[in-house]
């Protein structure tokens, strides 16, 4: 987990650790002098390492990106051959869109899953794509070189930026007595035995904040959140390390903030239907294509339709190319055969292809223009097995408060499951999405898509 995932996990702490808290803020005035000696005093003052820090972050992007190619491109006498307006345009845009990059690239490092540079490349594209939209709606002079070098200056240094976060900035995450255990290999742990002011300056607090603390730990938590060292609840730091959210029964959970933005869905509804729109052309001359293939593998109907469990609760037909054998057809009436497993040999050739790389969801955007779906969103269960599942396991059906998507945060981390077992953990990711319901989750689970479908991973 990076530095600025806790940091903002500080903030967005369940609403029994944030009582918590302010039960132990009361306690600032009772215990005073003796106590703090007797517990030996404050701990140090928290401390991140400076690289992490967004005020030694922008400078050195802005040297890397807008001053580093105006150096380097004197050599040939550019600043002669060029334009005095192209320089300085290029270099103002050059300058705001590598902030926005690595604006994007600190907001995608507060999702868990990030573990290689898959969202370093998407945050540049997405800075200079701006810049590069600018230039053509203003119609502004602009240097081309300029520009390559400064874009990749600027992904080089994101690079450098996210290995000095992998091996140099992991906190360490004190754990306190019954407390239970963190499954991470990125953090460094150590369960405390006694209250400690020997805490290293990049390290948090974790603890169980809805159990009944002893005087002194309550009395060590609370010193430590006065000299800034964040402390969590180990439930809300699970969730963010995980990516999941864990469901057993109602109180374990604050449902009033398991519930998604209801601005974001209605903005996100618009961008669906602008996206779709703008994609029908090139996907109305991909199925042609397809249906020939299929066609010519397996005679049969090109589409697929199944009846799905939709946007809060409501079935709808979800189309989609047919990747098994016509005599194999699905019927909707039947759980078993709505399961897909692995190797399973009803699936044609052609099918086979379709499902690795995902193309057999394509005509999905059909849905989506109906509103039926989005591009974002847990993937819609069929009837039978939606049914059969919320006999199982326990607020299922929770998961239908978001309109079910072409790729959703269970699917970039799981991939394909039927099995009950499988399904309760999918169901923990559902509410990890739900629960961080934003643009920002929705542009990661973009990303990580686009590698599964050039690589294929996880299908069956």
């Amino acid at each position: 987990m990076s530095t600025h995932a806790l940091k903002a996990l500080r903030y967005e702490s369940d609403r029994s650790a944030s009582d918590e808290v302010a039960k132990l803020l009361s306690l600032r005035n009772e215990h005073v002098g003796e106590d703090r000696v007797a517990d030996g005093g404050l701990p140090r003052n928290w401390s991140r390492p400076r690289l992490t820090r967004l005020r030694f972050q922008v400078p050195l992007v802005i040297a890397a990106t807008a001053f580093l190619p105006g150096l380097i491109l004197r050599i040939p006498d550019f600043w002669e051959i060029s334009s005095w307006s192209s320089a300085s345009n290029s270099f103002v845009l050059v300058c705001g869109c590598a902030l926005v990059a690595l604006l994007l690239f600190r907001r995608l490092e507060q999702f868990p899953g990030i573990s290689s540079f898959a969202q370093i490349a998407p945050s540049v594209l997405a800075g200079y794509g701006l810049l590069l939209a600018t230039v053509f709606v203003l119609r502004l002079n602009y240097s081309r070189p300029f520009i390559l070098i400064s874009a990749f200056t600027c992904l080089s240094l994101l690079g450098g930026l996210w290995f000095y976060y992998r091996r140099w900035s992991r906190p360490t995450v004190y754990l306190l007595p019954d407390t239970p255990e963190i499954e991470s290999t990125r953090l460094r742990l150590n369960r405390l035995a006694r209250p400690t002011t020997e805490l290293q300056p990049n390290s948090i607090v974790a603890a169980d904040l809805r159990l009944e603390l002893a005087p002194n730990w309550q009395r060590f938590i609370l010193n430590a959140a006065l000299a800034g060292i964040p402390v969590f609840d180990v439930r809300a730091l699970q969730e963010s390390i995980t990516g999941k959210v864990q469901i057993s029964h109602l109180s374990e959970n604050t449902f009033g903030s398991v519930l998604p933005s209801l601005p974001y869905q209605r903005v996100k509804r618009i961008l669906d239907f602008s996206f779709a729109i703008l994609a029908l052309p090139l996907v109305a001359c991909a199925i042609c294509l397809i249906a020939f293939a299929i066609k010519m593998d397996d005679r049969g109907e090109v589409f697929f339709t199944q009846q799905r469990i939709g946007f809060r609760g409501r079935p709808f037909m979800m189309v989609k190319f047919r990747t098994m054998r016509a005599a194999d057809q699905i019927a909707d009436c039947e759980i078993e055969s709505s399961m897909t497993k692995d190797g399973d040999v009803r699936i044609t050739r052609v099918g086979q292809f379709l499902r690795r790389h995902r193309i057999d969801e394509l005509p999905q955007v059909l849905n989506i223009l109906k509103g039926e779906m989005s591009w974002i969103g847990p993937r819609p269960e069929a009837r039978p097995l939606a049914q059969f599942y919320e006999t199982q396991i326990p607020f299922y059906g929770y998961r239908h408060v978001v309109r079910p998507g072409l790729a959703g945060w269970a699917q970039v981390n799981q991939g394909h499951v039927v099995e009950v077992d499988a399904i309760r953990d999918k169901l923990n990711y559902d509410f990890f999405y739900i629960k961080n319901f934003s643009a920002w989750l929705d542009v990661l689970i973009a990303v990580r898509t686009v590698r599964i479908l050039l690589f294929g991973a996880g299908a069956r």
